[in-house]
């Protein structure tokens, strides 16, 4: 047996001292040392934030650049539009028109307007033939055309609304229009005849159940007809003008229609103002836009700028000229650029440099996993 004074036992005890420490050490640092480690993981993890934001907007941008690709490669720019017609923005060419105008055929018809000059300048940017699918039960139809895939946009006469918006993406307006109600003058007398007063308050007046609105069915006006005057009723009717006419006819009282329409309308069949009678409604206007799948936000921009630098082409007063010369002096106006509808241009990604960003934030998750592990603290007066 060794003695505690014998240098054989003072050698051994140290050995296991060092052995003891050896074991403790590998899993315990100093304050210092593990508040390094915390800022380098820290930093690390910063880093990540960064790498993943840098590697979604990279897969945005490659999604947005693919619309444009895929149109490109298509060799084709696909329109949906409704299947009827709307004067000024897509009707048949009845030969009295400035023949100069873009065409489109449809079974053997004639298409001319606004929306098809609009649809082929975008396609003759990219360098495209252009495909107006006249297929769309209604004007919502075209938007569900547009957000299942089915055409690369909407170009119809579409108003801005947000039951559409929820559905796609609109862009800058095209041409904006005041809004207000075409009424029965002897269908309102007949039933307002002791509240006269109303007239200095038409919403005030025509909000009320005893009201029946004509409203084309699925569009914009048949929605806000709804929600300006809650206590009437809506008519649903088919086809252009059939609202005006139902209350030419007296099976409606009213009907929520845009300046621009009521004129047209009166001036095509002026005996008609006779029985009707325009009430504006300067608080509400009607914004038409193009229509584009919520991920093509590369091609929204694209179709922002061609509308931005192409306004004659929208310009209202420019293609009442071109295709109604007589009713020219329509009280309508085109609007500037609204940066609340458009995206900025997004610059073109690559697969390449998804790839190593993707890289290098698997490699800095896996360094701040190291770094961040947990750790107990070292005491240097802690005895084995």
């Amino acid at each position: 047996m060794l003695k505690k004074e014998s240098p054989v036992f003072i050698a051994s005890t140290k050995r296991k001292r060092s052995s003891q420490k050896q074991e403790v050490m590998p899993g315990k640092m100093s304050p210092l040392q593990h508040g390094v480690r915390m800022l380098c993981a820290s930093v690390l993890l910063t880093l990540i934030l960064v790498f993943s934001t840098s590697l979604g907007s990279a897969e945005t941008v490659s999604t947005n650049s693919d619309a444009i690709q895929r149109i490109t490669s298509r060799g084709r720019l696909i329109v949906s539009q409704f299947r009827g017609s709307e004067p000024l923005f897509f009707f048949e060419d009845t030969g009295t028109t400035d023949r100069s105008v873009p065409v489109v055929m449809d079974h053997g018809k004639r298409i001319i307007g606004v929306d098809i000059s609009l649809a082929r300048t975008i396609a003759d940017f990219l360098g495209v033939d252009l495909d107006v699918q006249r297929t769309a039960q209604s004007f919502n139809a075209v938007c569900e055309d547009v957000a299942a895939g089915r055409a690369d946009l909407g170009i119809s006469a579409l108003s801005i609304t947000p039951e559409r918006a929820l559905m796609v993406r609109f862009s800058v307006p095209y041409a904006t229009f005041p809004m207000g109600v075409i009424i029965n003058r002897k269908h309102a007398a007949e039933m307002f005849s002791l509240r006269l007063r109303y007239w200095d308050h038409p919403q005030l007046f025509l909000n009320n159940t005893e009201v029946v609105f004509a409203q084309q069915q699925g569009t914009a006006q048949e929605a806000l007809a709804g929600q300006l005057f809650p206590q009437a009723t809506i008519l649903p009717t088919r086809g252009t003008n059939s609202g005006p006419m139902a209350v030419a006819e007296g099976k409606a009282l009213a009907t929520l229609i845009s300046q621009y329409d009521s004129e047209y309308l009166l001036k095509a069949d002026p005996e008609l103002g006779v029985e009707l009678k325009w009430i504006a409604f300067p608080d509400e206007t009607d914004n038409l836009a193009v229509a584009v799948s919520p991920a093509n936000a590369h091609l929204l921009a694209f179709v922002n700028v061609v509308i931005s630098r192409n306004k004659a082409l929208t310009d209202i007063d420019t293609a009442l000229e071109h295709y109604y010369p007589e009713f020219s002096d329509a009280e309508v106006t085109t609007p500037q650029s609204d940066s609340a509808y458009a995206l900025p241009h997004a610059p073109p990604g690559s697969l390449l440099s998804i790839a190593v960003t993707g890289v290098a934030f698997v490699i800095l998750l896996v360094l701040w996993r190291w770094l961040s592990r947990p750790y107990t603290a070292f005491d240097p007066k802690e005895k084995p």
